[in-house]
């Protein structure tokens, strides 16, 4: 029993067998009070007298003791905080996937903006050296063309491939096939 259980099929804060119906009652008023927990405090709901300052019987007093509403009670208590947490850190897990899958949608939306200007440029120089004559280009300014065409051809499949994740991808592959590195 891992202290939450009863059972396979029944939580420690279930209806037992030996418990009636009013003990059960009874107990799911007291379980529900959380931080203002107490018997009288569970006597005056159960009783409909929850503005008098009335004491719980001794019947009531003696299913505590006999179901165990204290340890039952804790152990729900524990088992909706474990809830509250899991829900919360499935809550912060999901925020971050969507973060992460806008941030490579921007990034695939950069690189694709990246490549159609490289190509622009790429075929604007292409065109422009096709008219001009080998005399009027100097060295440099040919170098320097073809240098910042290159330039922002190789920033955009970057930035491509940091979109898709290409560098994940192939750590995956190497460790799957055993090579040290795909590169």
């Amino acid at each position: 029993m891992n202290g939450t259980r009863l059972s396979d099929e029944r939580d420690l804060w279930d209806q037992r067998a030996d418990e009636s119906a009013q003990a059960y009652c009874a107990f799911v008023a007291y379980r529900d009070l959380h931080s203002e927990r107490s018997i009288d405090h569970a006597y005056r709901i159960v009783t409909g007298q929850q503005k008098s300052n009335k004491r719980a019987t001794g019947r009531f007093t003696e299913w505590s003791q006999r179901h165990e509403w204290k340890r039952r009670a804790e152990a729900y208590d524990a088992y909706l905080e474990r809830k509250f947490r899991d829900e919360r850190e499935e809550s912060a897990s999901q925020a971050y996937w969507n973060d992460l899958a806008a941030y490579f949608d921007r990034q695939k939306k950069l690189s694709a903006a990246a490549g159609n200007v490289a190509i622009a440029l790429l075929t604007k120089a292409g065109e422009g050296l096709k008219r001009l004559e080998a005399s009027q280009l100097k060295p440099l300014e040919l170098a320097s063309i073809c240098r910042a065409a290159t330039a922002i051809a190789a920033t955009a499949s970057d930035a491509e491939a940091v979109a898709l994740g290409v560098d994940d991808l192939l750590r995956d592959i190497a460790s799957r096939t055993g090579q040290s590195s795909w590169r």
